[in-house]
């Protein structure tokens, strides 16, 4: 599990961070079809935000 989510099921990304703002984005998740697939990219400049305080619309539970 990662942050409770099954990584089995759940959409992942991991991104390993290097000197002078390289990564490699590595992004495991399902395809239209259902397969589970792995892409990796490997980035010559990239930007990490501050976290930001909240849940996205998508991910917010249902009040009933």
């Amino acid at each position: 599990n990662v942050a409770g989510e099954n990584i089995k099921k759940a959409n992942l990304v991991i991104i390993q961070q290097y000197n002078d703002d390289q990564m490699i984005a590595i992004t495991v998740k399902d395809d239209d079809e259902g397969v589970r697939g792995i892409t990796v990219d490997v980035v010559s400049a990239g930007v990490i935000l501050p976290k930001k305080d909240g849940v996205l619309d998508i991910y917010k539970e249902e009040t009933k």
